[in-house]
């Protein structure tokens, strides 16, 4: 449930991201293997919490993290497509990236894989 909610967040706050950096996008809501396409152009929104609860970690928190599957990746890729990731604050505020899949160092063990925001943004 509490991914469906962050999921929620982090879409309208894509859209908002979106209006602010894309000139009269035409945003297509796509709700299949890949979210969006704006403007002809796949985008996957990824997002994730600035911190999370988590007891094996010092202070009892560690950075959030984003999830990617390898189908999602290899599609984009061959569409040379884009992920926005947003790193949540809060509820009201974020911080974003766009990344080309294809510029995106990353291997998969499984079809899953995480990677810590802030090995995005740094």
């Amino acid at each position: 449930m509490e991914q469906y909610v962050n999921g929620s967040i982090a879409e309208g706050m894509a859209k908002e991201i979106i209006d602010d950096v894309i000139k009269d996008p035409e945003i297509i809501i796509l709700n299949g293997i890949i979210d969006l396409c704006v403007n002809g152009k796949y985008i996957e929104v990824k997002s994730c919490s600035e911190y999370v609860c988590d007891k094996t970690h010092r202070n009892n928190r560690r950075r959030g993290r984003f999830i990617l599957t390898k189908s999602q990746h290899n599609y984009l890729v061959k569409k040379n497509g884009l992920y926005l990731f947003i790193v949540r604050i809060d509820n009201h505020r974020c911080i974003f990236k766009f990344v080309k899949a294809r510029e995106l160092d990353i291997s998969f063990k499984s079809e899953r894989t995480s990677i810590c925001w802030k090995k995005l943004f740094i």
